[in-house]
């Protein structure tokens, strides 16, 4: 090859790049022009499609089979109080254990292994109580947050703490290790695991016929701002329940432990009559509140319902969305409970189920719902939503926003309205859209 030839090859590799990464930035208002005649297309730009929001109370969620709970009680001076409790049957960690001659009931403790997160104020005093469960639960079975379940009426466990989630602990080797909550159950169940006959420890499956499990349920808080919701791990090793005791000739102990294969699952209770009285009412059905402040909550509580009505005007106008985001923003940029790292934006499908938008599948990057702390803001891409309901795909049954991993995140938030009297002056913190699209002009 001649070098004249050279540098046309290297001339027209040049001018490829160059159409290539001008292509790659073009604005979305110009997408698609230069597919036909400028002169007959229309591109604009809105804020101002009609957006109503208001919210609703979260149908119950699945929480069977969690490696992670949620525990305590919290008063939040919005919401209320929210109360997360534990149903689980526990295991033997080996069977047919020989308890030794004459064994005697020294203590018997449950211990749940904090992660080291948690909401609220750990300074304030937590109560629980523990019971016997009194009906089988299964592994195979979906058990949801709003489930009560069947206890014996004898109290095994009374007890009262300050959350120390933290903090290293004194093991009762005498070792230390990672921080776990431990409650005292009474000597005298713990005596009758012991006395009871040797049958019932052949195997787990005949363990849990004769003890079905343990209920721990959390005193309600109920003064605003006080109490905390921590995170617990069922299946660290750190997690069980001991029975310690002795005999003629030694002491031991007998433990029980969750597994990947014991049911198990947690109940959310939400009490909001000491909630914000504009809460209160919202979800009480004044949906026109909505305009002011809009109410998302974790662990089964609450959610914001949308709408965007105007939606299916555009199909008659010929249009296509270049770009759409539903944009979001803390009220008064409150940061006094951290707000959630990620938002979910669902769609009700043609099964009246709730799904992730379409735009999910273009990658999280680009569907968003992360927190922005430097504009106190939420963005979602709703580009591919809007398109497609326009296009007849989709019908517009509304969207709903949630906290991401709500069935064990305990946060919660209040954002601006659709159109907020209470707004700081000369800024636009309403809950809103923008929207690019180009229209054909016939």
């Amino acid at each position: 090859m001649t070098q004249t030839s050279y540098f046309r090859l290297f001339a027209i590799l040049i001018l490829i790049i160059t159409v290539s990464l001008t292509a790659c930035e073009k604005d979305p208002g110009t997408i698609g022009l230069d597919l036909m005649d400028e002169n007959n297309l229309n591109t604009s730009y809105t804020d101002t499609l009609t957006v109503n929001a208001h919210a609703a109370f979260v149908d119950s969620l699945r929480t069977d089979e969690s490696s992670y709970n949620v525990i305590g009680s919290f008063c939040d001076p919005v919401f209320g109080a929210t109360t997360a409790n534990i149903v689980a049957e526990l295991w033997m960690t080996e069977n047919s254990p020989n308890f030794g001659t004459s064994p005697v009931a020294d203590s018997m403790v449950v211990y749940l292994s904090y992660t080291g997160n948690y909401y609220g104020d750990t300074t304030a005093l937590q109560q629980v109580k523990v019971y016997e469960l009194d009906e089988d639960i299964e592994v195979d079975s979906s058990y949801y947050s709003n489930r009560p379940c069947a206890y014996k009426s004898e109290i095994l466990a009374d007890f009262t703490f300050t959350p120390s989630p933290r903090d290293s602990v004194m093991d009762p080797d005498g070792t230390m290790g990672t921080a776990r909550l431990a409650i005292p159950l009474s000597t005298d169940f713990a005596a009758r695991i012991l006395e009871a006959d040797t049958s019932n420890f052949a195997d787990n499956p005949t363990f849990s016929d004769f003890m079905r499990g343990l209920y721990i349920q959390f005193e309600e808080i109920n003064s605003p701002g006080q109490g905390s919701l921590l995170d617990v791990n069922l299946l660290d090793t750190r997690t069980e329940v001991i029975l310690y005791y002795h005999n003629t000739t030694d002491t031991s102990e007998f433990e029980l432990k969750c597994s990947t294969y014991t049911p198990r699952y947690a109940q959310y209770m939400h009490n909001y009559s000491s909630g914000d009285a504009m809460f209160m009412q919202q979800i009480a059905g004044d949906t026109t509140l909505g305009a002011e402040m809009l109410y998302i909550q974790g662990l089964g509580g609450v959610k914001t319902a949308i709408s965007i009505p105007g939606i299916e005007d555009f199909s008659a106008a010929g249009t296509s969305i270049n770009e759409a985001k539903l944009i979001m923003e803390v009220y008064n940029n409150d940061t006094t409970y951290a707000p959630p790292a990620n938002l979910e934006l669902l769609m009700i499908d043609e099964d009246d189920e709730r799904v992730l938008i379409p735009d999910y599948s273009e990658g999280t990057v680009y569907y968003g719902g992360d927190y922005v702390s430097s504009t106190a803001t939420y963005t979602f891409h709703i580009t591919r939503y809007i398109q497609n309901v326009i296009n007849g795909e989709i019908d517009n049954k509304g969207l709903e926003l949630i906290i991401s991993g709500g069935s064990i995140n305990a946060e919660r938030l209040v954002l601006y309205g659709t159109d907020p009297m209470d707004a700081p002056q000369d800024s636009d913190v309403r809950f809103r859209t923008q929207v690019i699209l180009t229209t054909i002009e016939n």
